[in-house]
């Protein structure tokens, strides 16, 4: 098969490689704490540069290229935006299963709150 066949199917594959991440990072835009991910593409040599038939720079025919590769993926550990969902904070009740075991928690709360204004310096 022709070399630059080759080539072109590369290139495809490539291409198709950057397409699949970017619909990943698109379909997980809103979901809470995604981070995107961030391919990394490098030029190839030329087949008679990697076999050292030949040297970058050269300018002779095989100083062509070879084409595109996936070298490796980054995933953007960056902080983003805090944005409000609304919800009033009713995490309690929904976490521990029933309004008893939440109520049962906010007394245990008040009470760790006051052993922990006993015990502080200023009292």
């Amino acid at each position: 098969m022709p070399y630059g066949m080759y080539l072109s199917a590369e290139g495809a594959k490539a291409q198709a490689q950057r397409l699949e991440f970017i619909a990943n990072n698109l379909a997980n835009v809103d979901t809470p704490g995604f981070k995107r991910d961030v391919p990394t593409f490098q030029a190839r040599f030329s087949e008679a540069i990697q076999r050292g038939q030949d040297f970058p720079g050269s300018k002779s025919r095989n100083d062509v290229g070879g084409g595109v590769k996936l070298i490796g993926v980054e995933t953007d550990f960056s902080h983003a935006t805090l944005k409000s969902t609304g919800v009033k904070p009713t995490w309690l009740s929904t976490a521990t299963g029933s309004s008893r075991s939440a109520a049962r928690v906010a007394k245990l709360c008040s009470l760790v709150r006051v052993i922990f204004w006993l015990t502080s310096p200023a009292a």
